[in-house]
């Protein structure tokens, strides 16, 4: 009787401890984890995220003792410039590239007359070499009306270590014939120009073609819920004090994102369209290989691609035939000019010297 009795207790132990074990798996699989990062943000539902590539060195540097160190450079131009256009609301991720050597108005370092005043103007690279990201967008609201909302700022270095830390989820980046394996050569094709035709701008047409490509790698794993917030953690830690935004930003921008069903393939793209020149600026005193924009263009692709308006507007991401306005076919150096002596861009020494106010 006793013997029977003990087995009956037994029994009914195992059931319950088997109920309440799948009670708790089950529970587990229809409640997330508690996260570290708090899906929190004052960003709004439409935004514009800036995003600055900077060609920032490595130089030595020696100290009183002798020791010698390696810092990187306080002044740099931005190599590419690129707007993240979001709107939560509607789970659109556009992309739209200012072309580094567009000519533009910087406030308090250009004295123009009118937008099409080329040689009164200056590159928009340049404005992030005097004034960092404030001054960057500064211009890009005066000429553009584009506003920023938030903005990231990457070197040469901080880009590798944020591609090797995701590249056990990106393995290959394809890009226009090249597969992208590791951090350095995508350092290598991002940062070329003259391997790709249209040079310049081909540079910042492919920012955005890799761009979409690894959002398109990581997006599954954000889905699923694997990508753990250590690895946003550590990747706020390499960019360090370069960007705003937060790691509750960025939480909350995916949330939102996944809720309205958003897929990486469905992101536009855009190359804001100009013409290339060679322009004589007045305030270097040097022929410099320069982009005129085609403002009538380029307000379409504003409205389209930054306010989302019903509107036509080009991508440019392959040069097309463009009726041309007569502003840009006129001649802005001397006719003497050879195509040797056109520079893409002065030594970091000249604009330091010509890097005061008016």
């Amino acid at each position: 009787m006793l013997r029977r009795l003990l087995l009956i207790l037994l029994s009914l132990s195992l059931f319950l401890a088997t109920f309440f074990l799948f009670k708790n798996i089950f529970f587990l699989k229809k409640t997330p984890l508690k996260r570290k990062i708090i899906f929190q943000s004052d960003l709004g539902n439409s935004f514009n995220i800036l995003l600055i590539a900077n060609d920032a060195r490595l130089i030595e540097r020696k100290l009183p003792g002798g020791k010698v160190v390696k810092t990187l450079e306080k002044k740099s131009r931005s190599d590419i410039i690129d707007v993240i256009h979001i709107n939560l609301d509607k789970g659109i991720v556009n992309l739209v590239n200012i072309p580094r050597d567009m000519l533009v108005s910087i406030p308090g370092y250009t004295k123009a007359d009118s937008d099409t005043d080329f040689c009164n103007l200056d590159k928009i690279n340049h404005s992030y070499f005097f004034g960092k990201d404030s001054l960057l967008k500064e211009v890009l609201l005066r000429n553009f009306q584009i506003p920023i909302h938030r903005y990231l700022t990457i070197n040469f270095f901080s880009f590798q270590e944020v591609f090797s830390l995701l590249s056990p989820h990106l393995k290959e980046i394809p890009l226009k014939g090249h597969l992208i394996k590791s951090a350095p050569e995508a350092r290598r094709l991002l940062r070329a120009r003259r391997i790709w035709r249209w040079d310049d701008i081909d540079r910042g047409r492919n920012s955005l073609i890799f761009l979409k490509e690894v959002l398109g790698k990581i997006w599954p794993i954000l889905e699923k819920g694997f990508f753990k917030d250590e690895v946003i953690e550590e990747i706020f830690k390499i960019v360090g004090k370069d960007t705003d935004l937060t790691p509750g930003d960025i939480a909350f921008i995916f949330e939102n994102l996944q809720k309205k069903g958003f897929q990486p393939k469905e992101i536009k793209m855009a190359t804001l369209i100009g013409y290339q020149a060679p322009v004589y600026l007045n305030r270097y005193g040097e022929v410099l290989a320069c982009y005129l924009p085609i403002h009538s263009e380029i307000k379409k692709q504003i409205a389209h691609f930054i306010f989302e308006e019903e509107i036509e507007a080009k991508s440019y991401m392959e040069n097309e035939p463009l009726p041309l306005p007569s502003y840009v076919l006129r001649s802005y150096s001397s006719s003497e000019v050879s195509p040797d002596s056109i520079r893409s861009d002065l030594e970091a020494k000249q604009l330091i010297e010509q890097s005061q106010e008016f």
